[in-house]
């Protein structure tokens, strides 16, 4: 499995999320909240060697601060959530703060790549990487 990285904008980012995005059950998946993209956000996501989608976490960006939110894996496999995970930590926090908007039943998942919950709603939880950390094992 590998990570591509496309910038919202980018036109082979439809072909390769589209049918999800606009599939009911993925929909069902994110709360029935429709996925966003703009030139504000750059997709990390998961194929097979097939170029089928595993997963993606599109993340926004917002001064100095990429957030990952409204992103789906396939059967919420953890080696997929790994994966993702693993490289938008290597990729963006650098120069960046990087939070995330994480569904309750996934803050295990975020916890295990080094994610601390900020802020708990009903039915998500606000979790930032912190700066300069290194990950737990």
């Amino acid at each position: 499995m590998h990570i591509n990285i496309l910038r919202g904008d980018d036109t082979h980012l439809y072909p390769l999320v589209g049918p999800l995005v606009m599939n009911h059950d993925v929909l069902a998946y994110n709360r029935n909240y429709p996925f966003r993209t703009s030139s504000d956000y750059v997709w990390f996501i998961a194929c097979g060697e097939q170029e089928e989608v595993a997963g993606f976490m599109p993340v926004q960006f917002r001064r100095q601060t990429a957030t990952i939110n409204n992103y789906y894996v396939a059967g919420d496999r953890p080696e997929v959530f790994s994966l993702l995970l693993a490289r938008i930590v290597a990729d963006l926090t650098h120069d960046l703060l990087l939070s995330a908007v994480v569904q309750t039943r996934h803050e295990a998942l975020f916890a295990e790549s080094g994610f601390d919950v900020t802020l708990r709603w009903t039915r998500y939880v606000k979790m930032f990487y912190p700066r300069h950390a290194t990950k737990r094992l």
